[in-house]
């Protein structure tokens, strides 16, 4: 989305402007998502965030179909409420979860994780563009989001209760 969404603005809307209106819905999604995340303790934080993930096709579809302005922002506005809650809720989660002594490695192995594959992801949407298209790449890459929340799922341990209410007693190993 990050290197196709301005083509997209530039060639099918506005340009800067509507990307910066896209822009804006994200910080404005993730602001309220903030809000959100400083009062609701979902008992199944892994559960909102996979379901929530794939909610990252939203705005990748928005734009291959080349959606109405309005629809980009409010797309781009309900991810942004995703993202907003998304740090809270893992890191919250991973300090109740983690026992303290692997707290710092296993957050460095997640973050490395996290990062691993983003700059390959910005490498290969150009090529993937030229190869298959602009809009036929922002719907893989909707569909590999889709695909990544399903994936994450099917696994027990995400569906499972994990409280995110008060701290308590660190987790045993």
């Amino acid at each position: 989305m990050t290197v196709l969404g301005p083509i997209v603005a530039r060639d099918f809307y506005d340009g800067a402007r509507t990307w910066g209106f896209l822009a804006a819905g994200m910080g404005v999604g993730q602001i309220c998502g903030g809000v959100v995340a400083l009062r609701w303790r979902p008992r199944r934080p892994f559960l909102v965030l996979a379901c929530g993930m794939s909610l990252t096709a939203l705005p990748m579809a928005a734009l291959a179909s080349t959606a109405p302005t309005w629809l980009l922002m409010v797309s781009a506005a309900v991810l942004g409420v995703v993202w907003g809650m998304f740090d809270p809720f893992w890191l919250t989660a991973m300090q109740r979860e983690v026992p303290p002594d692997m707290i710092s490695r296993v957050s460095s192995y997640d973050y490395l994780g996290s990062l691993a594959f983003y700059p390959a992801g910005l490498a290969m949407a150009g090529p993937a563009s030229e190869l298959f298209g602009v809009s036929t790449t922002l719907w893989v890459g909707a569909g590999f989001g889709i695909a990544v929340s399903l994936f994450w799922l099917s696994w027990r341990d995400v569906r499972a209760v994990h409280e995110l209410g008060p701290p308590g007693p660190a987790a045993s190993a």
